[in-house]
């Protein structure tokens, strides 16, 4: 393991113990140590016990941390934040501007657990009703998550309604008459969109060569029946052509893995095969 991951991992820890409000003499141990680490020329990655407790900035508290990390691949206690923070908080932490307090505060006074809903309470004027927060914050954050999404490929739903609408629009001129539907996080209103996906019911190899034909998407790839693809603006864009399962392909394109799988092996159990028409 490298010294940047391992100073990333602590640096981690540091935060989300922070952001729960632990002992702070510890939180300042295990940051410096990040830092330390981050800075040392040597290569801590495999060390043992012992050897660790040499390094300058590393104690015997942090080098135990250390070796379990080598060993096993995580932190317990590091683990045990984890599970105890929803996955938009963890998220959070990575945004410029706001330490694990501001956070904190995000999380508990105002009911905000992602990036999404920070950036509509920021848009909303919310932001600045909690303790710390003032309007330039506010603007600073928003500016920050902007960035940080598009740099990411990911988008918010109201940025990407109307590229959405109008792909669409397109897609049904292309072929008229044709059931074409918006699937995935779109139809299920998610806050962030990482990707755009359509059904179209028709002959796959008819269609993908149509689309291919087209301008409406850059770097175009295609598996099986399905081409991906980018617009303009950066998303990506996925198009599943299905002439004989289009309800299946509606379904599993739309709903979340865990759903769908569950659903799946319930039909399977049931040896229910469903007809293109139910």
């Amino acid at each position: 393991m490298e010294n940047k991951a391992i100073a990333r991992t602590l640096r981690l820890l540091s935060q989300l113990m922070e952001l729960h409000d632990e002992n702070p003499f510890k939180i300042k141990s295990i940051a410096n140590a990040a830092f330390k680490v981050d800075k040392s020329p040597v290569k801590l990655g495999g060390k043992s016990l012992e050897e660790l407790e040499k390094v300058d900035g590393i104690g015997k508290s942090i080098a135990a941390k250390l070796v379990e990390l080598f060993e096993t691949g995580t932190i317990a206690e590091l683990q045990q934040l984890l599970d105890a923070t929803p996955a938009g908080i963890v998220e959070m932490l990575g945004i410029k501007g706001i330490g694990p307090k501001k956070i904190a505060t995000i999380w508990h006074d105002l009911g905000i657990e992602n990036v999404g809903e920070l950036y509509y309470a920021c848009n909303e004027n919310r932001l600045i009703e909690a303790k710390g927060f003032g309007l330039k914050t506010q603007e600073d954050i928003k500016k920050v998550i902007e960035f940080k999404m598009a740099s990411s490929g990911k988008f918010l739903y109201a940025q990407v309604e109307p590229i959405a609408d109008e792909l669409l629009k397109r897609f049904e001129a292309l072929f008229p008459g044709i059931t074409i539907t918006l699937c995935g996080e779109f139809r299920r209103r998610c806050d962030i969109i990482n990707e755009l996906c359509f059904v179209i019911a028709t002959d796959p190899d008819t269609a993908i060569a149509k689309i291919q034909h087209t301008e409406l998407l850059s770097d175009m790839t295609v598996q099986q029946n399905t081409l991906s693809g980018v617009t303009e603006h950066g998303v990506r864009v996925s198009i599943t052509v299905a002439d004989t399962d289009y309800y299946k392909q509606v379904f599993v394109k739309t709903g979340n893995k865990e759903h769908v799988e569950a659903v799946l092996a319930l039909i399977k159990g049931l040896n229910f095969k469903p007809t293109s028409e139910e």
